[in-house]
């Protein structure tokens, strides 16, 4: 009751809106049959090779970081 006394809200006022906003969003299974529906997206290279990529240059970026530091 708090919660809608501060918005201004009867209680069932409030818990519509809250039902309404959480059955307006899709459930886990749909955004998973979401995702797979659309099919892989060419990278140029795999997963793995392009995390490896991204963490070799902020390794290199922290390196240049640290070494432009005195202590």
């Amino acid at each position: 009751m708090r919660r809608a006394k501060l918005r201004g809200q009867t209680l069932t006022a409030y818990v519509e809106e809250i039902l309404e906003r959480e059955v307006a969003r899709p459930d886990r299974d749909e955004v998973f049959d979401r995702i797979e529906a659309r099919g892989p997206i060419p990278l140029g290279a795999n997963g793995a090779e392009l995390v490896r990529t991204g963490r070799d240059e902020e390794d290199a970026w922290w390196d240049r970081w640290w070494s432009t530091r005195r202590p």
